[in-house]
């Protein structure tokens, strides 16, 4: 069985964009990674290591085998590692970038020989455009090459426009009449997004949008949707081959960063289950077949995370805009994927990352899972799961919370 070494650093965009082996993130950022440093023990197993900044408690650790979920050996150096299990197949940080290369580089004598053929063993400058939105641009344009009759539940409005200029940002309303979205090359979970509300909006003259033109050298503008649900498709990239994984709904609060995501699908329903199936059906294989299409196995191989979106069009109809990105690491939508094989499938709820403190937190213990089993056919049916550490005194937590 494959061995991995999995690490949670969710700003590898902003390290990309950065550049910089010794990278590092702003305080509060720093305190987000900090705090949900344990979230990829869930696409890991027993055999398999997290490396975490620092030791993971006993309790926690108990509270993930109550509900049936593998554990891996958390460690915080190689001197950790249990040689035992030794050579590590695979690196898996949350996402690539050159600072991440940096703290995994005592690990990677601990790896077997056949990683120094993969893609990502070592950072290269191609690796910088290849994660930013610039991917996404390219794999949208396979989309809209592949779309045709067999696809009717899919809408491609105006293609995104990229822009190198202030003066390109001062006329863009004549290509993408208002609201349009500008969006950095680089960022993470719905940051780097200005939108462009009004014809009075002078975005050229904001000197958030002055300043990541300046640093990140250009930016792309694209429509603002009327807004169903947010969605996203998961697959595997590989030397010879792309599997699909699966799709996610998810909650993204109003200036677009994430929030949560839904076990099954959201409630109240966007639509007919049957409609939705059909959406995600075409979704799922014109996407892949897409990424077949791109062809970048021999510079990425791993997980794809593809941000979809549910909207009304001009007639008021919902279809679906396959591409809004695509995200070349691990994901939150990913991460659902794997906890839903943990969740009884006739219950739904969602989870969520909050800022929260331990007095609420026991709070909410107390008020869900009061004289209730949570566990039924051995798996989670009730109440709420801490899939991160509570605080022991506040901060970010993330947890499960099923509905009644």
């Amino acid at each position: 069985m494959s061995k991995e070494l999995f690490y949670f650093n969710p700003t590898c965009e902003m390290a990309v964009a950065n550049g910089h082996l010794s990278y590092t993130p702003p305080s509060h950022l720093q305190q987000f990674e900090q705090q949900l440093e344990t979230i990829p023990c869930f696409f890991a197993d027993g055999k398999d290591f997290v490396l975490t900044r620092k030791k993971v408690s006993p309790e926690f650790i108990e509270t993930l085998q109550k509900f049936g979920f593998k554990v891996p050996q958390f460690i915080q150096t190689p001197e950790g590692l249990n040689e035992e299990l030794l050579p590590i197949e695979h690196l898996r940080p949350w996402g690539w970038s050159p600072a991440v290369h940096q703290v995994l580089k005592p690990f990677k004598s601990k790896c077997h020989p056949n990683w120094q053929q993969h893609p990502m063993q070592q950072w290269e400058t191609r690796h910088r455009l290849l994660l930013s939105r610039e991917t996404g641009f390219r794999l949208l344009l396979q989309v809209i090459d592949l779309k045709c009759g067999n696809y009717n539940l899919i809408e491609l409005p105006a293609q995104p426009v990229k822009i190198t200029t202030l003066s390109e940002i001062a006329y863009i309303n004549h290509q993408l009449p208002p609201p349009t979205l500008l969006k950095t090359p680089w960022s993470a979970s719905g940051r780097g997004l200005f939108k462009i509300r009004d014809l009075n909006e002078k975005a050229e003259q904001n000197p958030w949008v002055i300043s990541k033109l300046k640093q990140q050298g250009f930016l792309f503008a694209e429509p603002f949707l009327n807004k169903v649900t947010d969605l996203s498709f998961h697959f595997f990239i590989e030397k010879d081959s792309v599997t699909y994984l699966g799709y996610n709904f998810f909650e993204a609060d109003a200036a677009g960063q994430f929030r949560g995501c839904y076990t099954n699908f959201p409630n109240p329903l966007p639509a007919e289950v049957n409609f939705l199936n059909d959406i995600i059906n075409q979704g799922a294989q014109i996407l892949k077949d897409s990424l077949i299409k791109l062809n970048i196995a021999d510079i990425y191989q791993g997980p794809a995370g593809i941000d979809a979106l549910l909207f009304k069009n001009s007639k008021q109809q919902i279809r679906l805009h396959p591409c809004i990105e695509i995200n070349l690491r691990h994901s939150m939508g990913l991460l659902n994927i794997h906890l839903r094989k943990h969740i009884h499938p006739l219950k739904k709820g969602k989870w969520q990352i909050s800022m929260t403190d331990k007095t609420q937190w026991d709070k909410l213990l107390q008020t869900h899972n009061q004289n209730k089993p949570q566990l039924e056919d051995g798996l989670i049916a009730n109440g709420l799961v801490a899939l991160t550490p509570p605080p022991t005194d506040k901060g970010f937590m993330a947890w499960l919370q099923l509905e009644d």
